[in-house]
């Protein structure tokens, strides 16, 4: 979908190339940075690296920066000078600030660390120590603990102190030792009397997640709760820190993207503006695979020739019985890995869904087949020819449905992506099953089509 700017995003596209300073400074401050970072692929590096040195001055580049998606990111980082880098990240909330040294490369990321001092450099590198695909690696340690000994009144005392926090959604509730012992929102505080103790009105039973609760289960702990935040404690129950909303959209934004070029197997580095070069290289491993397979179906072919140079209009519908498949496959394959990154399919329930996708498979393969048959018939007036191309398409397409299920929660069982390489597999099942069932019963009733 095209990207549609807004009037302002037009004259700050007009004011960055005229490079008119003093204008774009007092434009910037009147837009908010998402909007702002809509512009970054729109224009030339040159100009890219001007808007950086405005947004640097107004105090606006680490907010601007953070709204860019990962891959953009990971290159204007790597053109930014490290002394501008750890003045970004101290500026940054610590979540933020780790993010950005987590596009680094690791011996960067310590230089930039160590030229950050105080309590943000500790907090980093605390974060730093969780792998980041993990709750641990997600949380922000900025949030709001009271002690379970407060009363309502104190609490609302200590929620003006804090209202310096980005992330003041819940206020969390612990002992002594820093446990976690419940949770209380905003409004709860606001409509309670100041005598009442927090631990009366307090909800004890916290959803929560461990520092190494992967990134994909602690989203889908906020979807289906529909929280705000989410808090995070170690083995013990101390509450470290917690993942916020905003931070589950990337994450669900993230792994969205993973899935679907690995569907179609790219790399995620390969994006609109990256070098001719630089995609090719990216892309031809997968292509090499799929010509390897191409020619596993072409060896199929290969078994019929006989059967295709007496009868050659086989070879013009091979491509429908193929494609047929592929496409039920695909339709299949989607549900399934769509189903399993939610987190709605597991492997408990494998045979409920392969069950389903079978019968599915065997329905649209008779409906199919049967159309086939007709326009066949009437096209070819040889009712052999429409009935093994009814039966073929019967037969992939519930194999389609079969392998389209299989694979994804296979490649689950080995603990890999059930995204990576699910379609390389099934669309090589697809095409051999097609062309050896069509080929195979047009060769056995081939007395009745010659």
């Amino acid at each position: 979908m095209a990207i549609r700017l807004t009037p302002v995003q037009k004259i700050l596209i007009r004011l960055i190339h005229r490079d008119a300073r003093a204008q774009l400074r007092r434009t910037l401050t009147k837009v908010h940075p998402a909007d702002i970072a809509t512009i970054f692929p729109l224009i030339p590096e040159q100009e890219q690296q001007r808007l950086i040195d405005v947004l640097f001055e107004q105090r606006l580049a680490g907010k601007t920066l953070r709204e860019l998606p990962v891959a953009f990111l990971r290159e204007i980082l790597e053109s930014m000078d490290d002394a501008r880098l750890a003045e970004i990240c101290q500026r940054l909330s610590p979540d933020d600030a780790t993010d950005f040294l987590g596009h680094l490369p690791t011996e960067r990321a310590d230089r930039i660390l160590s030229a950050i001092r105080g309590e943000i450099h500790d907090r980093l590198t605390e974060l730093l120590g969780y792998p980041p695909e993990t709750a641990g690696g997600r949380m922000t340690s900025e949030f709001l603990a009271l002690q379970d000994t407060m009363t309502v009144g104190d609490a609302q005392v200590e929620v003006r102190k804090n209202r310096e926090l980005d992330n003041l959604f819940y206020v969390y509730v612990v002992d002594e030792a820093g446990k976690l012992e419940g949770v209380l929102a905003l409004r709860e505080l606001v409509l309670q009397d100041p005598d009442v103790p927090i631990q009366q009105i307090m909800q004890r039973n916290v959803s929560k997640a461990t520092t190494d609760t992967p990134q994909e289960e602690v989203a889908n702990l906020i979807a289906h709760y529909d929280l705000l935040a989410i808090p995070v404690v170690d083995v013990d129950d101390t509450l470290l820190g917690i993942v916020t909303i905003d931070d589950v959209v990337d994450v669900m934004r993230e792994e969205a993207t993973r899935d679907i070029y690995q569907l179609a197997g790219l790399d995620l580095e390969d994006k609109v503006f990256t070098s001719p070069f630089r995609s090719v290289r990216l892309r031809i491993p997968w292509l090499f695979l799929n010509l390897l397979t191409a020619f596993l179906a072409a060896s199929v072919i290969g078994l019929f020739e006989d059967t295709i140079a007496q009868f050659a209009v086989l070879a013009m519908f091979m491509p429908v019985v193929a494609g047929m498949g592929g496409n039920a496959g695909t339709q299949t394959l989607t549900v399934m890995v769509r189903g399993i990154a939610l987190g709605e399919l597991e492997l408990k329930g494998a045979r409920r869904a392969l069950l389903k996708e079978m019968v599915v498979g065997i329905l649209n393969g008779l409906s199919t087949g049967l159309l086939i048959a007709v326009a066949v018939y009437l096209w070819k007036r040889n009712l052999y020819l429409a009935l093994i191309l009814a039966s073929a398409q019967w037969i992939n397409l519930f194999l389609a449905g079969f392998f389209g299920t299989l694979i994804p929660l296979a490649l689950r069982r080995f603990k890999l992506d059930p995204a990576l390489a699910s379609s390389v597999f099934l669309t090589t099942v697809t095409d051999i099953c097609g062309f050896l069932v069509f080929l195979g019963l047009a060769t056995l009733f081939l007395q009745h089509l010659v």
